[in-house]
């Protein structure tokens, strides 16, 4: 037997579910429901992607888009925690020197044969730069290879070999040092604000001559567990919502006293104002919020984040 709820009665229990902790009574329309119920299961399957990643489920190279307003790579980042998987984390490599001597870092501090789990974040300039992207596409389809690279030369390859990490002999003739470094032992995952490029997206706008780049983000696509976050603004704003009005992430300048209260004012206000707002994000939430702490009002945020205020 199956239970259908609708209407009204879907709308209350949304409501109350939605107030969870701080146990509100207030009822939201139902396209913020919505907005809410959406985010909620987006971030859900942020949750799983972390939990396959911990438990081996999944043994791909992991990629992550999200748009920059949301928290995402931090969410993902707690649960890998949360589930006890040992991972390393750099922040925006520039260059393919960059990434390999980080690579290679790890190699010297780790000696055992387990594998290491590395995250990039912040990482979108190695999917900007076609060389870094094809070079990466090298490293993330072979089980087992050698990264291979020179720092004094910008020619970098990703090539099938068995070997330790030594010079490469061609770099010594020419008298400058270079390394092969062994990726087999490597899991990646890259948490970044580009999405990647689909071969679908050629027909649906009508791409006639395709870019080397586009054609690498495909195969980079295809090799790795790729989870797109793609939020329309309303999603935005009910991601927003779930952490300000569950999760309590502004009790810091908000204080206990009056906080159901003064939450609910900044996500109404952020839901009024979501086609006209600069940036509809947590950071915007906490700068509303500080704005109170200090006795400012709803004046004050429109002055500061509306755009186009001067002009009206």
């Amino acid at each position: 037997m199956t239970l259908k709820v609708k209407g009204w009665l879907l709308n209350q229990l949304l409501t109350c579910w939605f107030s969870g902790v701080i146990n509100l009574c207030y009822s939201m329309t139902q396209k913020q429901l919505d907005a809410r119920l959406t985010a909620q299961r987006t971030r859900e399957s942020l949750l799983n992607l972390a939990e396959e990643s911990s438990t081996g489920t999944s043994k791909r190279h992991v990629y992550l888009y999200s748009p920059v307003e949301i928290d995402a790579a931090q969410v993902y980042l707690s649960s890998l925690d949360a589930n006890r998987i040992p991972f390393v984390v750099f922040t925006n490599p520039q260059t393919i020197v960059d990434f390999a001597m980080r690579i290679l870092i790890c190699l010297i501090e780790d000696t055992s044969d387990e594998e290491i789990f590395v995250l990039f974040d912040d990482c979108d300039n190695m999917f900007l730069d076609e060389q870094f992207a094809k070079f990466l596409k090298g490293v993330l389809s072979k089980s087992s290879i050698n990264l291979c690279f020179n720092k004094y030369s910008q020619k970098y390859s990703a090539s099938i070999a068995d070997g330790e990490i030594m010079p490469d002999k061609n770099s010594r003739k020419r008298k400058n040092e270079g390394y092969m470094i062994p990726t087999s032992r490597f899991r990646f995952g890259f948490l970044s604000n580009i999405k990647l490029f689909k071969k679908d997206d050629f027909d649906k706008f009508n791409v006639e001559s395709t870019c080397e780049i586009e054609l690498h983000h495909c195969d980079i696509r295809s090799i790795c567990k790729t989870l797109d976050l793609d939020f329309s603004i309303e999603v935005i704003w009910g991601w927003v919502a779930n952490v300000v009005l569950d999760q309590g992430a502004l009790k810091e300048d908000l204080g206990e006293d009056n906080y159901e209260e003064n939450a609910l004012r900044i996500v109404e206000w952020l839901w009024t104002n979501r086609g006209q707002i600069e940036e509809l994000s947590i950071r915007t939430a906490q700068k509303m919020a500080e704005c109170l702490r200090d006795g400012g009002d709803s004046d004050d945020w429109e002055d500061e984040l509306l755009e186009n205020r001067d002009a009206a």
